[in-house]
């Protein structure tokens, strides 16, 4: 401040405040107690390029006096929110208060005025709100009417003393809080919430990153988990080239947005690999978190099995959401651990009957514990006497499902004897899977398929259950085994009955596999 020629008080600088607006400084100074002198706001102007400091001018003065005595008025006490400069002059002498000033950098000219004998000084929290602070306390100022709230008590540990409180303050920021490899996006979130990832943002005024991408959480509300944009995650797997996620947006800031997704799919620890960022979404101004946004990735590559990190940001910026980390000056950003499996969550089906029905007719029900990218089911009978099989029927899969879903199909002209189905389960993809094969006859009904379970919920999250089709008792009982990712066994058990609970809720999130006799499941645990 010496260089740039800014006059101190008695060669030093007194306890005065500063803002930045507008990428200058300004910096209160208490100046000289001399007649000659008044407090005095300068505007420091800063090079956006280096940061450095280039010059500075008198900006705003006030002078008040002490007595008789011209001075100072008193550690220069103002703040700036929005361009309004709010100017506390609490000058030692009653009669030459001035009091409460409002002064609008924009049009150079004060614009609201109040007049106050027992005011001292100012603080601005992050929402913006203006607070008069006070020996011991502070009370809101109402910046419309000039008028003050009650006031509350400071009760800490480090005294009472907070009277010149009139600092500077950051604006809040949402941070990611991936582990610090993954680089460290961060967003200016300011006062008005009108853009943001889900219904609500987790802003902060720092960074702080862990293994498990839940650290800003903790840092903020004390909750393990309050990123809520994404509700659930459809099973990826190495082999996927593309792959969608639905995300819940808010956009009231009167201006399109743009989403973008980042997928560490080779689980080098970065997101800059080819394929690994989504394809630009459009969030138009308006948009609610009650209607998802989906992003996609259409070039995937060079998958690894394991556990991972997804991150999203959104702005109104294209740029800033684009950028893997660093700075956006609206909107919000959230990374989750992140799943990548070793093939895709195949189609289990759990059972396959058929029943002969009085008005001879054969009904086929089959059902399925999970399916992935499950798009038909072509209901198919041999013909007779021969080894060739024809379609009867068609039945549309759920394409991607994580419970017990059952389907029905009536052959309406089944042959005398004995009638031979089986199903083909055909994926988008064209990619096919036959079933075990039952036979119905006019007068009977035999499976050939005697090993089915149906093995759910999945994903689980606590309790898992396996239940036979068959009658399993502690005579005939069977193997259980739970295996992890990398083939570890977790827990090995006899099921004896036909329903049996195995608890998973102490296990870390990711694939696992349960093995009930010789089928093998896939589940998710979350």
């Amino acid at each position: 401040v010496r260089t740039l020629g800014v006059l101190l008080n008695l060669n030093g600088l007194g306890s005065g405040a500063a803002s930045f607006y507008d990428g200058a400084l300004f910096l209160g100074v208490d100046a000289q107690n001399a007649v000659s002198e008044a407090a005095t706001i300068y505007k420091i102007t800063i090079d956006p390029t280096t940061g450095n400091a280039t010059g500075a001018h008198r900006f705003f003065s006030k002078w008040g006096a002490n007595g008789g005595t011209p001075m100072f008025y008193d550690w220069s006490d103002f703040v700036i929110n929005d361009g309004i400069l709010y100017n506390f002059n609490n000058a030692r002498s009653v009669s030459n208060r001035t009091s409460m000033l409002h002064f609008d950098l924009n049009i150079m000219d004060s614009i609201r005025g109040y007049s106050d004998t027992a005011r001292a000084q100012l603080s601005l929290d992050y929402t913006g709100a203006v607070w008069h602070m006070l020996n011991g306390g502070r009370q809101s100022y109402n910046i419309s009417n000039g008028t003050f709230g009650a006031v509350t008590t400071y009760t800490g540990t480090t005294g009472s003393l907070i009277l010149d409180a009139a600092e500077s303050f950051k604006y809040p920021y949402d941070f990611g809080d991936a582990p610090v490899g993954y680089g460290v996006p961060f967003h200016l979130y300011r006062t008005t919430p009108n853009l943001m990832l889900g219904a609500a943002v987790d802003y902060q005024v720092g960074d702080t990153t862990n293994a498990t991408a839940d650290a800003d959480d903790l840092y903020n509300t004390g909750s393990a988990d309050d990123e809520e944009a994404v509700t659930t995650f459809p099973a990826i797997t190495v082999a996927d080239a593309s792959y969608s996620v639905n995300v819940r947006t808010t956009n009231s800031s009167g201006a399109a947005a743009t989403l973008y997704g980042f997928i560490d799919f080779n689980r080098d620890g970065d997101f800059a690999d080819a394929g690994e960022t989504s394809d630009a979404a459009a969030v138009p101004d308006g948009t609610t978190a009650a209607s998802p946004i989906t992003v996609n990735w259409s070039a995937l590559t060079g998958g690894s099995i394991g556990g991972s990190f997804i991150r999203f940001r959104i702005a109104t910026s294209d740029a800033e959401a684009f950028a893997i980390f660093g700075y956006a000056g609206t909107g919000e950003v959230e990374d989750y651990p992140f799943p990548i499996n070793a093939s895709s969550l195949p189609v289990e089906l759990v059972s396959f009957k058929g029943e002969l029905q009085e008005n001879k007719t054969t009904l086929l029900s089959w059902s399925t514990a999970s399916e992935y990218n499950n798009d038909y089911f072509d209901v198919q009978r041999r013909k007779p006497n021969t080894n060739s099989w024809e379609n009867i029927g068609k039945v549309k899969g759920i394409g991607n499902s994580h419970q017990l879903i059952k389907y029905k199909f009536t052959d309406a002209q089944p042959m005398v004897g004995d009638n031979y189905y089986r199903l083909q389960q055909v994926d988008y993809d064209g990619k096919s899977e036959l079933s075990s094969t039952i036979s119905i006859n006019l007068a009977t009904t035999k499976e050939e398929s005697k090993e089915a379970y149906a093995v759910y919920p999945n994903p689980v999250r606590n309790e898992i259950w396996i239940k036979s089709e068959n009658n399993i008792t502690k005579e005939n009982g069977v193997t259980l085994d739970v295996f992890n990712i990398s083939g570890e066994s977790m827990y090995s058990s006899m099921m004896q009955e036909n329903e049996m609970r195995v608890d998973l809720t102490s296990y870390q999130t990711g694939m696992y596999f349960i093995k009930v006799g010789a089928k093998t499941y896939r589940i998710l645990k979350e």
